[in-house]
């Protein structure tokens, strides 16, 4: 389970959990270690915890909808 939430964190980092700010740093960052090199091996707790809180409001979101689409 740990190795599929780091797969998705590499994946999501760049379209979904960067602010606008980070998003330059994020390239310079892929540009020095290269395409294939692990995002969760640089970055940190607090975007792990934007993407643990992505799941929590997708989630709900989905209970929401499946509750009066019944």
């Amino acid at each position: 389970m740990l190795d599929g939430l780091k797969v998705y964190f590499d994946v999501a980092l760049g379209k979904m959990l960067l602010y606008r700010f980070e998003r330059q740093q994020y390239v310079q960052i892929r540009k020095e270690n290269g395409k294939d090199s692990k995002m969760s091996d640089i970055y940190g707790t607090e975007h792990l915890l934007r993407l643990l809180g992505n799941f929590f409001f997708s989630f709900q979101n989905f209970v929401i909808f499946f509750y009066f689409n019944l």
